[in-house]
């Protein structure tokens, strides 16, 4: 039954961190105050690589008419040729705005891979996420 619980904290909590993230990164994308949503975060482990060592990046551009469908695609897509993967993608049609959390092996490469799909990032940054 131990291991059964463990297992289960192991699965959910990363989930649950996911969850808090993307409300802080909404959030802070609609100028909403963040207030108690990001504050827990602060007691978890912060690292800006995922269990593979890769490190992760958040970028904006526009969404040139791309629909929701679209981007959950792009999302699910596997591994491309500049080790860029996704990780979330959210977006605004109003802002015609949309974010990718991703995770590439260099700030060049997530610059490339948009650039193949004919995009240019309004910005690039490396960053840390509490997830494991």
């Amino acid at each position: 039954m131990r291991a059964l619980s463990l297992g289960l904290v192991r699965f959910i909590v990363p989930l649950l961190v996911k969850v808090i993230i993307n409300a802080c990164l909404l959030f802070m994308m609609t100028g909403l105050p963040v207030g108690l949503t990001c504050s827990i975060t602060i007691h978890l482990k912060i690292t800006n690589r995922d269990t593979n060592g890769m490190p992760k990046f958040l970028d904006v551009h526009s969404l040139k008419g791309l629909d929701e469908e679209a981007l959950r695609k792009t999302q699910n897509s596997p591994k491309d040729e500049f080790g860029v993967t996704h990780d979330n993608i959210l977006y605004n049609k109003e802002e015609d705005k949309f974010f990718c959390l991703l995770d590439a092996p260099s700030k060049e490469a997530v610059a490339k891979h948009h650039e193949k799909h004919g995009f240019k990032c309004d910005w690039i940054t490396e960053v840390k996420t509490t997830t494991p």
